[in-house]
């Protein structure tokens, strides 16, 4: 009696190292430099519109007090 045998399974590449993403490198960039990005600027100023309630029209004044609080 022949016994069912199954094929081996082929073994998986290895992983590729995972890049950085633009924002991981801008993060950097402005940690080593000690510069205030624009990405940090703007999540400070959504950060700013949702303490408001999430209500329109007030970007730019979003925008300079983030600005103001970041030190920019």
């Amino acid at each position: 009696m022949a016994v069912a045998t199954r094929p081996k399974a082929k073994a998986k590449p290895a992983a590729k190292p995972k890049k950085a993403t633009s924002s991981k490198v801008t993060k950097l960039k402005s940690a080593v430099s000690g510069q205030i990005t624009e990405e940090q600027i703007a999540a400070k100023a959504y950060e700013l519109y949702l303490q408001r309630g999430g209500q329109h029209g007030s970007d730019v004044n979003d925008w300079n007090e983030a600005k103001k609080l970041l030190g920019a």
